[in-house]
């Protein structure tokens, strides 16, 4: 009999077992019914959360399991608050039976958690929450999380908190903040958090070594937007997807309370430097005052966010010293957050490469408002010397500056998309004495609206190859052209001063008004025309001469230049004449250039007589001809035989009108007409002309 209750027994717990394992196996794949899961949904309901249970299993090592749970921002069930996979449940079975609040825990094991920022779309950005593994107590009427860990789209999250509800909530508390889906404080924050979570996906780190937030939480759920949380995140060698800037060491503190979150602690180390400070997040306008003070490699920073030539450009050898405030604002604009940004501070930074330019130092005092920006007190230095001044620009990039430039203006070349031509024809020494002040307007994105006006000063240089002493003078810039007037240009032996002188940039031509001064022909000609001047060097003054140049010069091709050149000298002026140089004595004269046409028109005192002279040449003409007349009074043919070292004996004075027509090329076949008197000597047949025909035919 024994042997037989134990054989029944022994298959009764058999099949009990059986059981168990069906029990538990068809708990584990079929779940439990609906009537089991609307209890626990109900459950959830009391605590203000509307979910949907899409299975409930018994897990033999975890438990009771509610998976595929979808969380709704009310009972409507039309916006989609949170997608969870599984949650592991602590409940109390007598209470249950009872109706009474059976859940005791909640507890998540490698759960993952999917949050679409807005449910309304359908490749809505999401918030995803994977490897949860947190235990959350839910004694009466709070709620405890402890040490609840996980990765938010690759972040580390640490999290503890309470939740506390004191009063029963009748509908959804997260109504209040996903019920109204039209609401634009929620469109504002979806938004937001848009920009956040794209930004995040940009961010490289060690995967192995992930950025950590901290968070420790304290919240009423009757009056949510009463909650309180403190907020530490840390990183390290944190950089952004296209960008070769990282930043080594990333470290904030941060308080959340009524809406706001205050940054007590903002701490960046790179390789330059570490930047300090402080903001607030004031939520309800997007808003985030800021104060720091930095010296990391800010350039590399910015370059990070944004595309700018400028910032490409730049490289800074040492950190720049920045002290700022402002705040940043987010602003919905067609369905897009854009950040705008409001800032005043200063900038102190040492050497500094910009447009391949290395300067040795600069400070300012800067300002920026939503594109507008403003820098005072600016000063920049170079090894030739500084540049300070002011500079102001409206959103539409108009701008107006004032500057004192003391150093070499070619150092800002490269800057510009154009340069004028009278920059590249100055050569100042290492450290040129300079002094130009200017003020202007303009757009930055079209260089020809610039216009200028100023006075300048300029010491011992070379310009366009000729020495100078010093130039002063007024200086004004448009669209076309420089406008130099008042101006007066010293030299050793002398000086040349202008009314006016215009320079069109675009066609080269320059345009003179009264321009006057004692100073050598060929050197004042050296400035504006290599021709010109090339042409008068065959006439050497002893002592400057008294000058004047009105007209256009064309300093490109000589084709329009019309100028009209005068000179008076109570010296002598000495030429050359068949390889004899010969000295003319109180000349005076005039050259017109009127484009290949040359007139010239002289006068002086020669070989104890007196002389007038005009000619012409075209220089365009293949087979140059240069046609002119002299006449001449009281020569003495002796002096003038003896100048040429002519096999004569002849005496006695010359006088005479001539025209004639000089091949260049074989000035030996000249021919012309005129008369020639010899008086106080021998009377010799015309139109042979004996000794003198050599002189003439080497005119």
């Amino acid at each position: 009999m024994i042997k037989i209750l134990r054989s029944f027994a022994k298959i009764l717990v058999f099949l009990c077992l059986i059981f168990a394992i069906w029990v538990g196996y068809y708990a584990y794949n079929e779940g439990f019914t609906k009537k089991w899961r609307k209890l626990i949904m109900q459950e959830f309901d009391r605590r203000g959360i509307e979910a949907e249970i899409g299975k409930l299993t018994i897990d033999p090592l975890d438990g009771l399991v509610a998976r595929n749970v979808r969380v709704y921002s009310d009972s409507t069930r039309t916006s989609l608050v949170a997608s969870i996979n599984n949650i592991t449940l602590d409940i109390d079975l007598v209470k249950l039976l009872g109706k009474k609040q059976f859940l005791n825990s909640v507890e998540f094991r490698d759960t993952d958690i999917f949050l679409p920022i807005d449910p309304n779309l359908e490749k809505s950005e999401k918030i995803k929450i994977t490897d949860l593994k947190a235990r959350v107590r839910v004694p009466g009427k709070s709620i405890e999380i402890e040490n609840a860990n996980c990765l938010l789209n690759g972040i580390q999250i640490n999290l503890t908190g309470s939740l506390i509800q004191k009063n029963n909530i009748d509908s959804s508390f997260l109504t209040k903040n996903f019920g109204n889906q039209d609401s634009e404080k929620l469109q504002k924050r979806r938004s937001l958090l848009t920009t956040v979570i794209k930004e995040i996906k940009k961010i490289n780190y060690d995967y192995q070594n992930p950025p950590t937030i901290t968070l420790k939480v304290v919240a009423n759920l009757n009056e949510p937007e009463k909650t309180i949380a403190n907020i530490d995140l840390y990183g390290e060698n944190i950089s952004r997807q296209g960008s070769s800037y990282q930043i080594n060491v990333l470290d904030i503190e941060s308080e959340y309370e009524n809406g706001n979150l205050a940054f007590k602690k903002i701490n960046i180390q790179d390789r330059l430097g570490g930047l300090n400070g402080n903001a607030q997040w004031i939520m309800d306008d997007s808003t985030i005052p800021f104060n720091f003070k930095s010296s990391i490699d800010i350039t590399e920073l910015t370059k990070s966010f944004t595309n700018s030539k400028l910032l490409e450009d730049s490289l800074f050898i040492d950190p720049p010293e920045i002290t700022a405030s402002g705040h940043l604002k987010f602003e919905n604009k067609e369905g897009k957050t854009k950040p705008f940004i409001k800032i005043f501070g200063s900038i102190e930074c040492n050497r500094m490469i910009l447009k391949d330019t290395l300067f040795e130092g600069g400070v300012t005092n800067f300002s920026y408002d939503d594109s507008k920006i403003y820098l005072r007190n600016l000063s920049l230095a170079h090894e030739s010397g500084t540049l300070s001044g002011n500079y102001l620009q409206n959103e539409f990039k108009e701008f107006q500056f004032d500057a004192e430039l003391k150093m070499d203006p070619r150092t800002f070349t490269p800057f510009m998309d154009k340069v004028p031509v009278f920059v590249n024809k100055l050569e100042l020494p290492n450290n040129p004495a300079i002094d130009v002040k200017i003020k202007g307007t303009g757009n930055f994105n079209d260089p020809k609206t610039v216009n200028t006006i100023g006075t300048f000063t300029l010491g011992s240089c070379k310009y366009n190859g000729t020495p100078l002493t010093a130039v002063t003078g007024k200086i004004q810039s448009s669209k076309e052209s420089i406008t130099l007037t008042d101006f007066r240009l010293d030299r050793e032996e002398g000086y040349l001063s202008g009314n006016k002188a215009v320079i069109n940039i675009n066609n080269g031509l320059v345009n003179l008004h009264q321009i006057n001064g004692k100073v050598y022909p060929d050197k004042a000609a050296s400035y504006f025309s290599s021709k010109v001047n090339k042409a008068l060097t065959k006439y050497q003054f002893k002592a400057p001469p008294s000058i004047t140049l009105n007209g256009l010069v064309d300093t490109k091709n000589n084709l329009q230049t019309d100028l009209d050149f005068t000179f008076i000298s109570k010296s002598t002026l000495n030429t050359e004449l068949l390889e004899k140089r010969l000295v003319i004595d109180n000349p005076k004269g005039t050259v017109k250039i009127n484009g290949e046409n040359l007139n010239v028109a002289l006068e002086g005192e020669f070989v104890g007589g007196v002389f007038k002279h005009i000619g012409s040449i075209n220089l365009s003409e293949k087979e140059k001809h240069y046609n002119g007349r002299i006449q001449a009074d009281n020569f003495q043919f002796g002096d003038l035989v003896n100048t040429f070292d002519f096999k004569s004996k002849t005496n006695g004075i010359v006088g005479g009108d001539v025209g004639f027509n000089i091949p260049i090329d074989e000035p030996k076949k000249w021919d012309g007409e005129g008369n020639i008197s010899l008086t106080q000597g021998n009377v010799f047949a015309i139109p042979i002309l004996g000794p003198i025909s050599p002189i003439i035919s080497s005119v």
